[in-house]
C-alpha cells in the first residue's frame, strides 16, 4: 500500500499525488502557487490595480484622521485578540 503525500498551499487548498514529490517538493517546507482544479491561482495585473486603490485609500485615511484611525486600528486589534484568546480557552477546556 502506498501512501500519498499530502501539500498544502497558502490559500489551504491541499492536493496529493506523486507529481510534486517526484518534482522535488518537500512535504514540509514546499511553497508553490496555489492550484485548486486544474488552474494555478496567479495575481493579475487587475488584482494589483485593486490592492494598489485600496492600500492606497486606507493610507490617505490614516494619514487624514490619526486619532480616529488608531482607536479603530487598535479595536480591530483588541477583536482580533480577543477572539484569538477565546479560542485558545476553549481548546484548553477540552
Amino acid at each position: 500500500m502506498r501512501i500519498r503525500a499530502k501539500f498544502a498551499c497558502k490559500c489551504g487548498a491541499v492536493e496529493t499525488g506523486r507529481r510534486r514529490a517526484a518534482a522535488g517538493w518537500s512535504v514540509a517546507t514546499a511553497v508553490k502557487p496555489c492550484r485548486i482544479g486544474n488552474k494555478i491561482m496567479q495575481m493579475t495585473f487587475w488584482d494589483l490595480v485593486k490592492a494598489t486603490i485600496v492600500c492606497g485609500g486606507l493610507a490617505f485615511v490614516v494619514y487624514s484622521y490619526p486619532a480616529l484611525s488608531q482607536a479603530l486600528i487598535i479595536g480591530l486589534l483588541t477583536l482580533m485578540w480577543f477572539s484569538c484568546a477565546h479560542q485558545v480557552v476553549k481548546s484548553a477546556r477540552r
